[in-house]
């Protein structure tokens, strides 16, 4: 035994029963070894406690405090045997040094033996970190790095279970010190190697939350979050960016009960940039008036729309297929403005080009076409200056008549999806959408509403506007009333026009 390690001043060997002897509270073993415990009681059932396996306590409170053999006095206690003590008087610094000076340190766990580190100079001081280290014949750095695996593992309830992970708190150390709980709490759950854990803490440590924003959504919130699989930084740089704008339009236009229902709402409301978005753009769609069901043509109401007003431009225009329709005995006048490809197109590029300055900076457009005319209404919309996105199917559930000779029986049709700036979906849709056909008893072309209600969701939030400049008998000005938007239509036909009015009413 070695100066450092030898236990000063050598006292009375006296014998004690075990339950006179009392753990010393800073021990640095986490958990007794049971394994180690039940060898040991065999051995003292057989032979008895020998003097030569004496352990080390000093009088404490009136009875003995344990300073070296915790394993042997609880085996003793399992044997029914006295035990062999060295009653040794030593201060409390002393007695705290030689928990880790009497233990054979390569039986102890690194984290017991950080353990011991954090505790016993947070305590004493007496030179820190580096006096310490010299001490017990360790390297400094070697301390440091044990000492913020223990202080990981002591803001966690049960540091027993994290013996053989002192590598994986070293890199949950360099966390935020909010975080160690639920990283510990998740390492430990889902059986991460160190490998798994350096990975978790590098994605920890990208978030950037701003403290203007930590009341909504703390550190705490983010990373459960992103353990879960359903949060990124890059999803937490999006949702602060929205927030900013809500924040800076409520601080130019918004009541004080508009500032409350938003920090309200904000605090529970789902980690969903587009659930934020939606909020955003039904506060703003609030300072713009209702504007209706108009009579006439587009030309003669723009005037009724304010510029920057229009979220969705959702519209069945003239295809230019002079259509008539008598299927199923239903007859019909030819739709009006309905005369050839050409006239159609430029009809369509005259409209986009009058309702441009209504639209909003990031507005959706999605215009019905026959599949044979598609292309044209993509390239007018390019023209335009928009951005085509996407080709929509909308599946009419069952065929219609077409050419019963020479084609396959049609049962869809097209509708051109595009957009003007950043506009993004609400939810995504498929392109593919299955909806019955309308009667066609008011309107040879109706769209079904419920067609209608997926695209204005899918596109909107609620308390936005939707335009539709070829209202047939007021679909979508339905389906936008049925899904808590506000809607802008014209029709020119007397009597589709009315019984669009008496659809709304």
């Amino acid at each position: 035994m070695t100066d450092a390690t030898r236990i000063p001043s050598a006292g009375e060997l006296r014998w004690l029963n075990p339950d006179d002897c009392k753990p010393h509270p800073n021990n640095p073993r986490l958990q007794l070894r049971d394994d180690i415990v039940q060898q040991i009681a065999f051995q003292l059932s057989t032979d008895g406690f020998q003097a030569h396996h004496a352990i080390t306590v000093r009088p404490y409170d009136g009875g003995f405090q344990i300073v070296a053999g915790h394993h042997r006095v609880e085996a003793a206690r399992r044997a029914g045997v006295d035990v062999a003590a060295w009653i040794v008087d030593m201060d409390d610094d002393t007695a705290f040094m030689q928990l880790i000076l009497s233990n054979t340190q390569g039986e102890l766990d690194p984290l017991e033996r950080g353990m011991h580190a954090l505790d016993y100079v947070d305590a004493y001081k007496n030179g820190g970190i580096s006096a310490y280290a010299a001490r017990i014949g360790v390297t400094q750095a070697s301390i440091s790095q044990l000492r913020q695996a223990a202080a990981v593992a002591r803001k966690y309830n049960a540091s027993n279970t994290l013996i053989g992970r002192s590598k994986h708190l070293l890199e949950i150390a360099k966390a935020d010190e909010a975080l160690w709980p639920i990283l510990t709490a998740a390492m430990v759950d889902r059986g991460w190697s160190v490998k798994d854990t350096k990975g978790y803490i590098e994605a920890a440590n990208q978030f950037d939350i701003p403290a203007r924003h930590a009341h909504w959504l703390p550190a705490e919130r983010a990373i459960t979050a992103h353990l879960d699989g359903r949060f990124a930084p890059r999803s937490a740089a999006r949702l602060i960016a929205v927030a900013d704008q809500v924040d800076a339009w409520l601080a130019e236009h918004g009541t004080e009960d508009q500032h409350d229902d938003w920090h309200a709402w904000i605090r529970t409301a789902p980690l969903d940039h587009r659930q934020l978005i939606a909020y955003q753009q039904e506060l703003i769609a609030g300072q713009f008036e209702v504007v209706g069901w108009h009579h006439g043509n587009w030309r003669d109401h723009l005037d009724k729309l304010e510029d920057g007003s229009v979220a969705l431009l959702l519209t069945d225009p003239p295809y230019g297929v002079a259509y008539r329709s008598n299927y199923r005995n239903t007859l019909h006048d030819t739709i009006a403005a309905d005369g050839t490809p050409d006239e159609a197109a430029t009809e369509l590029a005259a409209m986009l080009e009058g309702i441009s300055t209504k639209l909003a900076a990031n507005a959706h457009l999605l215009v019905f076409a026959s599949p044979a005319l598609e292309h044209v209404t993509a390239d007018v919309l390019e023209a335009a200056g928009y951005t085509v996105r996407s080709r929509i199917i909308w599946d009419k559930q069952r065929t219609s008549m077409g050419d019963l000779d020479r084609a396959f029986a049609p049962r869809h049709e097209r509708i051109v999806h595009a957009t003007r700036g950043q506009a993004r979906l609400y939810k995504r849709a498929p392109d593919v959408i299955a909806s019955d056909r309308a009667d066609s008893s008011r309107h040879p072309t109706e769209k079904p509403t419920d067609l209608l209600a997926t695209l204005i969701e899918a596109t909107t939030a609620a308390g936005e506007l939707v335009a539709d400049p070829y209202g047939g008998v007021a679909s979508t000005a339905v389906a936008a009333k049925n899904t808590g938007r506000r809607w802008w239509s014209c029709e020119l036909d007397e009597k589709y026009h009315a019984s669009g009015e008496e659809r709304l009413a």
